[in-house]
């Protein structure tokens, strides 16, 4: 016996129960970097990262969603906006009422508070300084809509660094001169380029550009153009640095200006713009980690869970039985089969079939999870495998049968038995729900392999393409004696996608069961993902329709241990054959197969 092990045991099992409900409280930040984007995901990033500056030619707006902030955050912080409040108030409890930054005034009100702090303030935006974007302008909360406007009203503002486009009305030749003007009336030095500005500046006007004949921000920019917003995230980090520290907004507000005119193209350009900027402000983050904080944040937080209650009552785990008879149906070559009956909650079953290598030994060992449908009866091994306990868990009640006909009839029955599809059954109710046996009945077979005297006691993987990797990022999470996991596809993550316009991943429990939202977060993959401590690979296609890319992004970003992403620009839901070599040379990697 182990009190210690039984006592983490137990608490992992608690995490599938009770789940992070509060914010993280963080040490004050001298310097907060905030980038404000909306309609960015990360596997556009991606693309736009691999197209660099080819991405000219592109157009695919079928495989590239465009809607959702799914950007990495970094693993100090599960609320970035919350973060940031506390940061510029330098940890003042006070601040915790400001959650998200939705609009404006909220943004308006931390930066108010840096200069309060003695810090230095700059807004660099890449779009238009007389357009009413979220976040970046509302100062006072005043929108400002005309140039002689704005330049009554940014003298107010009081921002040591300004950087953005100005639109000339058509007609009224000088308006930008006009701003300018004013601007350096008042102490700010005007700038158009910045490539030679070195020397620190007290008060910086850096003007992108005066383009009469561009009503619109979603215009395409040439290189130059684009470049010029990460010319000036730089300046600005130069000029803003100070002993009291800094607190700039960058805001990205041509991302959503593309998205909204469908032009992938521009999109990716962008993209790669934003990406080139956050490496500016990632270099200043390098010089000094320890007083520096980068967040980005959207209207949309990818990955925040909103859970409505009920977090204080489940079934309690219990002890579990599990009971392991021959398997005579199929024979292997290198090894000894079992059928496995797992018993969850009282009588609930699962099934499996557990293969132990004929050889005596100590072995590592890998358990995988089929996709949806009827399920598999049978692992199918490869002779490289002798050297590896392979355990195989079906989701059913029942056990799948070798007779394809017998295994059709049974998922019939099954779904027939529901009254619905299986992934739906008790959609609404969290206690209840399919999956919530599925994953206990997982976590106790993964105890059971754990405490075989074949297995080699360290090396213990999970494996799973689309529901069988949303199966396995649970267990993951909750069995904390994983030590890999690769899984491609994964289902059942971003379940809320669609409430910003994104498709939800399978089995989009909004649109075929929704009375069942408010469960729904519970059993994302996203969700589980921040539990996991193991190192994980999983694989992505972005032309997948069933579990979209931006699902798997959303869950892998939320990942806080060692993660490998591959993302299949071309590919959709399928397990191609690379991909496959990939999933077992990262576990063979981990001590999982030689």
């Amino acid at each position: 016996m182990n009190p210690a092990a039984d006592i983490r045991r137990a608490a992992a099992y608690a995490a599938l129960l009770l789940l992070p409900l509060f914010p993280v409280r963080l040490p004050a930040a001298e310097n907060v970097i905030v980038f404000f984007v909306n309609g960015v995901n990360q596997a556009g990033l991606e693309l736009a990262r691999t197209a660099g500056d080819g991405f000219a030619g592109l157009s695919n707006t079928a495989a590239l969603p465009v809607s959702g902030t799914l950007l990495p955050l970094s693993r100090e912080f599960d609320r970035p906006q919350l973060a940031a409040a506390n940061a510029v108030a330098a940890g003042k409890a006070a601040d915790d009422s400001i959650g998200t930054l939705s609009s404006g005034e909220d943004l308006d009100s931390l930066a108010t508070l840096a200069k309060l702090r003695s810090r230095k303030v700059g807004i660099v935006t890449d779009s238009l300084l007389t357009a009413p974007l979220p976040g970046a302008f509302y100062a006072h909360e005043a929108r400002i809509g005309e140039p002689g406007v704005l330049s009554d009203w940014l003298p107010l503002c009081d921002f040591n660094v300004l950087a953005g486009e100005v639109l000339l009305p058509p007609g009224e030749s000088g308006g930008g001169d006009r701003l300018g003007d004013t601007m350096a009336r008042i102490g700010y030095r005007n700038v158009l380029d910045v490539k030679n500005l070195t020397a620190s500046v007290s008060r910086l006007f850096l003007r992108h550009s005066d383009s009469p004949g561009r009503r619109y921000a979603a215009t395409r920019k040439s290189r130059e153009e684009r470049e010029r917003l990460i010319g000036s995230v730089s300046a600005a980090l130069r000029s803003l640095d100070n002993p009291a520290g800094l607190f700039l907004v960058v805001e990205c507000g041509n991302i959503a200006a593309a998205g909204t005119e469908n032009d992938s193209s521009m999109l990716l350009g962008e993209l790669w713009m934003f990406d080139r900027a956050l490496g500016e402000a990632l270099r200043f983050f390098k010089e000094d980690p320890a007083k520096t904080l980068i967040v980005v944040i959207s209207l949309y937080d990818a990955g925040e869970l909103q859970l409505t209650g009920g977090a204080d009552t489940d079934f309690p785990v219990g002890p579990g039985r599990i009971e392991l008879t021959p398997f005579t149906a199929r024979n292997y070559k290198n090894h000894h089969a079992w059928r496995m009956e797992i018993t969850v909650r009282g009588d609930e079953k699962l099934y499996g079939i557990l293969c132990v290598p004929k050889t005596p030994g100590r072995y590592p060992a890998l358990i995988t999870i089929p996709g949806a449908g009827p399920g598999t009866a049978a692992p199918w091994i490869d002779d490289a495998d002798g050297e590896l306990i392979i355990l195989l868990v079906n989701v059913h009640r029942y056990e799948p049968s070798v007779d394809r006909k017998l295994l059709a009839e049974q998922y019939r029955e099954c779904n027939a038995a529901a009254g619905m599809p299986y992934m739906f059954e008790h959609a609404e109710d969290r206690e209840r729900y399919f999956y919530r046996r599925v994953f206990l009945g997982l976590a106790q077979a993964a105890d059971h392999v754990a405490g075989m005297k074949e297995f080699d006691g360290k090396n213990l993987g999970v494996t799973g393409s689309s529901q069988g990797a949303a199966a396995a990022l649970a267990l993951a999470a909750i069995n904390h004696r994983i030590t890999a996991v690769a899984v491609n596809v994964p289902a059942m993550c971003d379940h809320d996608g669609w409430r910003v316009g994104r498709k939800s991943g399978w089995p989009e429990w909004h649109r075929n069961r929704p009375d069942g939202d408010a469960v729904a977060p519970y059993y994302d993959g996203c969700n589980f993902a921040r539990l996991i401590e193991a190192p994980v690979f999983m694989a992505v296609g972005f032309n997948d329709l069933t579990a979209p890319a931006a699902g798997g992004y959303a869950a892998w970003n939320l990942l806080r241990g060692e993660k490998t992403m591959l993302p299949m620009f071309d590919r959709g839901h399928e397990i191609p054959d690379f991909c496959g070599r990939k999933m077992r040379d990262f576990l063979r990697s981990h001590g999982i197969g030689r």
